[in-house]
């Protein structure tokens, strides 16, 4: 409660990113399981999506991830190219849960 009331504080504009986030975290608390959170996707213009990202990663000792999607060259980028190509590699999702 305390880690989300400080990460709302910080990013009041993302409430409901932080909403989402908190109540994954809590029902995982309530349930006394592990902290797991599924895929979160945020999207919007330039304001604290990736700061945001990285302050839930901190608080919660989880390695960051983060894609500058505009700066990609494609999609292979982030899926990674077909196994059939000589040349063929995983995507950063891919790499980055290795």
């Amino acid at each position: 409660g305390e880690a989300f009331a400080a990460i709302r504080a910080e990013a009041p504009w993302l409430p409901a990113a932080t909403a989402v986030l908190y109540k994954q975290a809590r029902l995982c608390a309530l349930r006394g399981e592990p902290l797991r959170m599924g895929p979160v996707i945020l999207l919007g213009p330039p304001g604290g999506k990736t700061t945001l990202a990285r302050r839930l990663a901190a608080v919660f000792g989880l390695p960051a991830v983060t894609v500058d999607v505009g700066a990609t060259s494609g999609v292979f980028d982030l899926q990674g190219s077909d196994p059939k190509w000589g040349s063929s590699s995983p995507g950063r999702v891919a790499r980055s849960l290795v």
